[in-house]
């Protein structure tokens, strides 16, 4: 009777342990509408498939994923079907991941460390403001835009916070003396945590040399740093002899070739300054 114990209780330990593992390994199948997620170094494209009928949610190498707001590097894709139950995260030709069991929505998956986790798609609020301090001539126009935010407000010197809805448009500088410096706070926040964000705006000089370097308008005509208040542009430009490609933002300092100072001399048999040059 203790021996019939001994192999019932085995048995039953041997099913128990079966039984866990079967559970274990049982395919997850996708819902319409679920949001899977990857944390990448470079734009991931989702491939997705149903390991029975082979059917997939695109031909190689999937749907290109979403960048998630307000996060770098984690990117989103929404599912469309609730037939796959595998998929792969890939950069297309250049690298991929094994086939994975998909795990379920709301899932984010590492691909540096090759590990899956819950991720909470709200992300903190993000804040955009069209110019992000420097400074200005006779007034500032600035847009600010707040996004995934359940409150938000602006405030202006220390002053009274003023709340922001979506987004505000606000003109700075008008009525305060030249020098003059200006300093915008923002403050967004919502159920994941609160983005702060602070920008300093100065009124320069309406003529001459101010303390930023800049000269409006040009010297004499030919020499100016700065012209117009500019401070460059990023641009990729194509050297063909087509000057198109340049335009006035563009220009942060002019002067002119053959510039001897000798040439204002009564005396002087120099030439005057000639071959306008700008950088």
């Amino acid at each position: 009777m203790k021996i019939s114990k001994k192999l019932l209780a085995i048995i039953l330990a041997v099913l128990m342990t079966v039984s866990m593992v079967t559970v274990a390994v049982v395919n997850v199948s996708a819902a319409a509408g679920d949001k899977v997620y990857c944390r990448a170094s470079f734009a991931p494209n989702c491939y997705m498939w149903n390991n029975s009928t082979k059917e997939n949610n695109k031909a190689w190498p999937g749907v290109a994923m979403t960048k998630v707001s307000g996060e770098t590097d984690v990117y989103c894709y929404t599912v469309p079907d609730d037939k796959f139950d595998m998929i792969i995260f890939n950069k297309g030709s250049d690298g991929q991941t094994d086939d994975l069991k998909y795990p379920g929505g709301n899932k984010l998956y590492d691909y540096a460390k090759q590990t899956w986790s819950d991720y909470s798609a709200d992300p903190v609020p993000v804040i955009s403001v069209s110019k992000e301090g420097g400074s200005f001539k006779d007034s500032v126009d600035v847009n600010i835009t707040v996004t995934d935010a359940t409150s938000a407000y602006y405030a202006i010197d220390g002053g009274s916070h003023i709340a922001i809805n979506g987004s505000v448009n606000l003109t700075l500088g008008a009525n305060v003396a030249e020098g003059t410096s200006i300093k915008l706070d923002i403050s967004a926040t919502n159920s994941y945590g609160t983005t702060a964000k602070s920008f300093t705006y100065k009124k320069r000089s309406s003529s001459g040399p101010v303390d930023d370097g800049s000269t409006s308008p040009a010297i004499a005509g030919n020499y100016a740093t700065n012209p117009n208040n500019g401070y460059g542009k990023r641009k990729t430009i194509t050297v063909d002899g087509d000057k198109s490609d340049w335009e006035s933002s563009m220009l942060i300092a002019q002067g002119v070739a053959n510039d001897d100072p000798r040439v204002y001399a009564h005396w002087s048999m120099h030439e005057i300054a000639f071959d306008d040059y700008a950088m």
